[in-house]
């Protein structure tokens, strides 16, 4: 259960950095990265 809500929390913060980051990266690439891993950290959330 910890190892799941440290990934969460890393894996956030990466989704949040890449959006942060997006105006110097392609946008829709920093978007559609962000949003699936935002998407795989509600999926974590269901499974735990």
């Amino acid at each position: 259960m910890s190892k799941f809500h440290k990934f969460q929390s890393v894996t956030l913060l990466i989704a949040v950095a890449l959006l942060w980051y997006a105006p110097f990266l392609e946008q829709k690439t920093a978007i559609i990265i962000s949003s699936s891993i935002i998407g795989v950290n509600a999926l974590i959330e269901l499974i735990s």
